[in-house]
């Protein structure tokens, strides 16, 4: 048979024409010799036929020992590299050896994977020898086929899982906003190779693989295609899910705060999005927004990592937009252990930007329980803007004082009492640009011992002695009084949140 024009290597026959699991046991250096044609072994001298330069050897070594002993691996591998033969395909492993002697000859020893049809080898190497472009869409096929099915079975995680099984390395893959959707191998391999992912000239995400080497191979080349393409469709999926589920969402929170619809009505809504309100489930809300160009897209991504962490550690949850906020309730069985919320918030928080603030209510049961967590996480985000004293989360149960406040904001009582404690050193302070007021709150926060609170000032002694005696005079009210002193201590607090 005379050799094909087509230009096919020993590692182009590997890759298009070999099953998943085939080694190179040696002359790995060699794997650039040009295939001229494929031969098999037969059961009669001579042992391939019409043997020349370039042929593609494929041997079933318990045949060879069938018809003499003495047709080692050795002897293939010597009376091969002596006609300048490709390559070895055989259906077993070869020893060390052996191994070597390939090396040293350069002439590369392929093992298949057990039960190997080499009838079906020998038909596809031909494939790839006559038609390479066609054979190399046969192999975009299959491989996209295997990844696919990898995909409808166990979705994203399972696809990348698939991809690193392949190529090895760690595959991750992000949406635009660069939160991470899921990931699978291992390793830390310095080098990053980034993908779009894009359908219909929208970009929908990045896939970066880190890989020891930048693809190079066929299969390596044809798993990248097809994992971006396959994550393009998981994530228009995704996206439309999400949407679809913030719009059913935001009208569930609506309808939850506002109580226009009953418990059991809410309970199959919330059952629609994925959270089971049965009555020894402890469920607990966040609320995030912030402000600023990057609030919204930070928001999103928090939310959406806090979503997936808790999901992580075996929690319902969902996510949903209330008007210029993001709501996330999540759900465990039973009671939450103490500090869970508190360890997925912080691994939501640690890749985002500040621009992001949370508020969490308590961890409560039932429907009502829902609602009433989702209310106090919106009092401590909203508490947690005048605040300020961390910088977040701000949990609903740590609030103390500011807890009682918040449901007063507005209450003309609550004015009064201010006005009357506190309103005329805050109206003394602007008028005379004076800091009266943010000094008698730090003179309470070092617990009303004057020498700390002049420190922390960075003032004198009597200059603080002074502040606090015009104090008393503004306001007509004695600091050595304890309900002087509480009173203030409360007042300053609604000053914080009124401001």
């Amino acid at each position: 048979m005379p050799p094909s024009e087509a230009v096919v290597t020993v590692r182009d026959i590997i890759h298009l024409a070999l099953p998943s699991g085939t080694t190179v046991a040696g002359g790995s250096s060699a794997l650039e010799h040009k295939v001229e044609w494929v031969t098999s072994l037969r059961a009669a001298f001579p042992l391939f036929g019409s043997l020349d330069s370039g042929y593609l050897a494929i041997a079933r070594l318990s045949l060879a020992r069938g018809l003499d002993n003495r047709i080692t691996p050795a002897y293939l591998i010597a009376e091969l590299h002596r006609v300048e033969a490709a390559a070895l395909v055989v259906d077993e492993p070869i020893s060390e050896q052996d191994a070597h002697l390939a090396d040293e000859f350069a002439l590369p020893v392929i093992c298949l994977p057990p039960a190997s049809d080499l009838y079906e080898i020998e038909r596809s190497a031909l494939r790839t020898i006559i038609d390479r472009e066609g054979q190399i869409t046969r192999r975009e096929l299959e491989i996209r086929q295997r990844l696919y099915a990898v995909f409808e079975r166990g979705g994203i995680e399972s696809l990348l899982a698939e991809a690193a099984a392949i190529c090895g390395g760690r595959w991750v893959l992000y949406t635009p906003n660069h939160s991470r959707v899921a990931s699978a191998g291992s390793g830390s391999q310095p080098q990053e190779q980034q993908y779009l992912v894009s359908v219909a000239g929208r970009t929908h995400g990045q896939l970066s693989v880190f890989l020891e080497h930048t693809p190079t191979n066929l299969t390596e080349q044809i798993t990248v295609r097809q994992t971006v393409d396959i994550c393009g469709i998981a994530l228009v999926e995704l996206t439309a899910r999400r949407e679809a589920e913030e719009r059913f969402g935001a009208e569930l929170i609506e309808q939850l705060l506002n109580n226009t619809e009953d418990g059991a009505t809410i309970t199959k809504r919330l059952e629609r999005l994925g959270l089971s309100v049965i009555d020894n489930n402890c469920s607990i809300a966040a609320v995030l927004g912030g402000v600023g160009d990057h609030a919204a897209a930070a928001s999103e991504d928090v939310a959406f990592r806090l979503v997936n962490i808790s999901k992580q550690d075996g929690a319902q949850a969902i996510a949903a937009p209330y008007r210029h906020l993001i709501v996330v309730i999540m759900s465990t069985k039973n009671q939450m252990p103490d500090r869970t919320s508190h360890r997925w918030l912080q691994q939501a928080f640690e890749p985002t930007s500040a621009d992001c603030m949370v508020g969490v209510g308590r961890c409560l049961h039932g429907v009502a329980g829902i609602r009433q967590s989702v209310l106090q996480a919106i009092d401590a985000w909203d508490l947690g803007q005048y605040i300020k004293t961390t910088s977040g989360p701000f949990y609903y149960e740590e609030l103390g004082l500011y807890r009682l406040l918040a449901r007063l904001r507005g209450n003309d009582e609550m004015h009064r009492f201010y006005q009357e404690t506190l309103g005329a050193l805050a109206d003394y302070d602007k008028r005379h640009n004076a800091e009266l007021v943010h000094t008698l709150a730090v003179f309470f926060e070092q617990n009303a011992n004057a020498s700390q609170a002049a420190r922390a000032l960075y003032i004198h002694r009597n200059t603080l002695n002074y502040r606090l005696q015009r104090i008393c005079e503004i306001t007509g009210l004695n600091l050595e009084d304890p309900e002087a002193r509480l009173a203030f201590q409360i007042a300053l607090k609604i000053h914080r949140i009124s401001a």
